[in-house]
């Protein structure tokens, strides 16, 4: 009996071991963006240097903002060794060279490991996708563009299928401050009347499995909740900040709402609604940053200029209620 006892706690403690470190990864990197926000940078870099040992395969955007602190700290060790872990990344790193302390060996470019996920086949889903919504708005271009998400969610899963979940490795990046290259397919199949339940169904278990960043799982989950009016879910707040024509718009609201909002936010391990608030301004005014990737919010809504202006001024006037600023230019 107690060989049994020992032999099954030999099988859990990795998986609990696993599930710990998940939990700590995102933990830390929420501490390591704050402390740039309040300027510490080299306790970001501590910060960041500790989160790394709890995932494989770093997120990109956390990589570059290692990165990003090392070069402007002026650390040469902590520039080749940050240099030469975003090298690794399928990105392009021509952006990185206007810094002129970043250097980058041949060999960690080298390092790069060639994967299934090269290529255009995500981008050509996505510019049909596009190319769909910018044509003038018909009930048939609503049909066709249903169809047409459907259809490319299939292919995704077919690929997934057949590849695994890509990893941020496997991916090629227009820029590592953007959404990965699948985000937006998976995001028009969720606006789909045809495929809505059973892509959500599909998020849960890429969450869970921890394939999906909570960021980018809360983005999909409020974009469902919102965009198709399914009540039942709750905002996790990234739909209350949007970014048109050079401007971010944060919707606030009373201290009570907050609460119950940080409430849901935490059982998904994302950090406080006022920490994710903060950070959005400073990366307003500081750009070379990212602490949300650029796609979510520049290209939900704003296919449609008109309904941008619309949203905006509503947002304006519910703020105005309730004694809130919203827009924060530069």
């Amino acid at each position: 009996m107690k060989l049994k006892c020992l032999l099954f706690l030999f099988i859990l403690l990795p998986l609990f071991a696993k599930a710990l470190d998940k939990k700590k990864y995102y933990t830390t990197i929420y501490k390591a963006e704050m402390k740039i926000v309040g300027g510490k940078l080299e306790k970001a870099l501590d910060l960041y240097s500790e989160a790394f040992q709890y995932r494989k395969v770093p997120y990109i955007k956390d990589v570059h903002n290692a990165l990003i602190c090392a070069l402007k700290l002026g650390q040469q060790y902590q520039i080749d060794y940050y240099s030469c872990m975003i090298a690794k990344y399928k990105v392009d790193l021509e952006p990185y060279k206007q810094y002129p302390n970043f250097t980058v060996s041949v060999n960690c470019i080298a390092s790069r490991k060639s994967s299934p996920w090269d290529g255009n086949f995500l981008d050509s889903m996505l510019r049909v996708a596009i190319a769909i919504r910018e044509r003038p708005k018909t009930g048939d271009c609503c049909r066709e563009a249903f169809v047409v998400d459907s259809l490319n969610f299939d292919a995704l899963l077919d690929a997934i299928d057949l590849y695994g979940f890509p990893n941020d490795m496997d991916l090629d990046w227009n820029s590592a401050v953007d959404v990965p290259p699948y985000y937006l397919t998976i995001l028009y199949a969720l606006g789909s009347s045809i495929k809505e339940d059973s892509v959500m169904k599909y998020l849960d278990f890429l969450f869970a499995e921890d394939l999906i960043s909570p960021s980018i799982y809360s983005e999909y989950h409020d974009y469902r909740a919102g965009f198709t009016a399914v009540k039942s879910s709750p905002s996790l707040g990234s739909d209350y900040v949007r970014y048109w024509d050079g401007n971010y718009y944060i919707l606030y609201f009373p201290v009570s709402r907050d609460r119950a909002m940080n409430d849901r936010r935490k059982v998904l391990g994302l950090e406080r609604i006022e920490q994710f608030r903060k950070k959005i301004l400073f990366q307003e005014k500081n750009p070379q940053y990212c602490f949300v990737q650029k796609g979510y919010l520049e290209d939900i809504y704003w296919h449609d200029a008109r309904m941008a202006r619309s949203m905006i001024r509503s947002w304006n006037t519910s703020n105005n209620k309730m004694g809130h600023k919203t827009n924060y230019n530069p």
